[in-house]
């Protein structure tokens, strides 16, 4: 599901690349067992978990906001025509969901003022580019291209000093090379901290762990009407169970508690928060359910 949300005088669309299953969920969250997943499954067989195959679904989406200011696009997705050797179906994809959701929206790559990255992965910076006559070249030819210093920094050297994961080393290298290099090159980057005010509508957050430096976007006037998670929860049985590590996390017990402050920031305010990889409608407000919590969905405007 794409759609749009209206916030005071800020308005917000979802574009959809990809939803599927990914893994199989102990091999997301090494910690979970039978028993623990069997106490959620009548939620989370509807929001999530592929209960024939045990697979997590998950949803690739970018956000784009418009505020009086700005055109905004969050975090660039998978891409078409990317190298991805640990992941056949993002490998050299050439699908047109992503544009085509884009387009849908009246606006145009022309149109973005910024590009805001909550951090570096493979699916968070793949529209970065596009190739034109051979060569990556910046999809959004008028913006700038916002990342945290530190998360530049650690991308572009992961490869070289993890040399034993050839298929992981090889990623991290091929992303660098085609999303973020060339965006570098042609001086559209902007580098700057993870405590960045971009204007009195969009300012970053630091929720680092899952990255060493990566951000939350938060978004309103003066007040956090919006905010934009990245990848600091992947899915609803974090809410539920937000102790559970990552295998993915580059530090886990960091991203915990990242997860957990945010959690306490957020949970029973008027905050609506936008997930990246939530299924549909991938949107709420958290509110606190006991010990844990959970999304309140708010679907598209109109839907």
């Amino acid at each position: 599901m794409s759609g749009s949300w209206r916030i005071d005088d800020v308005t917000i669309h979802k574009i959809v690349e990809i939803e599927s299953a990914y893994t199989t969920i102990d091999r997301f969250f090494p910690e979970i067992n039978p028993d623990l997943l069997a106490e959620h499954l009548d939620w989370f067989r509807n929001d999530g978990y592929v209960e024939g195959t045990g697979q997590l679904f998950l949803s690739y989406h970018s956000f784009i906001v418009e505020t009086p200011h700005h055109t905004i696009l969050i975090d660039s997705c998978i891409g078409n025509g990317k190298s991805c050797p640990v992941r056949d179906t993002w490998h050299n994809k050439s699908d047109t969901r992503w544009l085509d959701e884009f387009a849908a929206t009246g606006l145009k790559f022309e149109d973005i003022d910024y590009v805001l990255c909550s951090h570096l992965h493979v699916d968070h910076v793949g529209w970065n580019t596009r190739m034109q006559d051979g060569n990556w070249v910046p999809t959004f030819p008028n913006a700038r291209y916002l990342m945290v210093d530190q998360e530049y920094d650690y991308a572009s050297r992961w490869a070289r000093e993890h040399p034993e994961d050839t298929a992981m080393a090889a990623l991290f290298q091929a992303v660098f090379d085609e999303s973020i290099q060339p965006v570098v090159d042609v001086g559209r980057a902007d580098f700057v901290s993870a405590t960045h005010v971009l204007d009195p509508y969009v300012r970053f957050l630091p929720t680092p762990g899952h990255t060493p430096a990566h951000v939350a976007i938060c978004v309103g006037r003066d007040a956090d009407s919006a905010v934009f998670t990245g990848d600091l929860i992947h899915s609803p049985i974090q809410t539920r169970l937000p102790d559970l590590k990552v295998r993915l996390d580059d530090d886990p017990e960091q991203a915990l508690q990242s997860r957990r402050a945010f959690f306490e920031r957020f949970a029973d305010t008027e905050t609506l928060v936008f997930t990246m990889h939530f299924p549909a409608p991938s949107v709420g407000y958290l509110r606190r359910d006991g010990g844990a919590y959970v999304l309140d969905y708010r679907d598209p405007d109109g839907a």
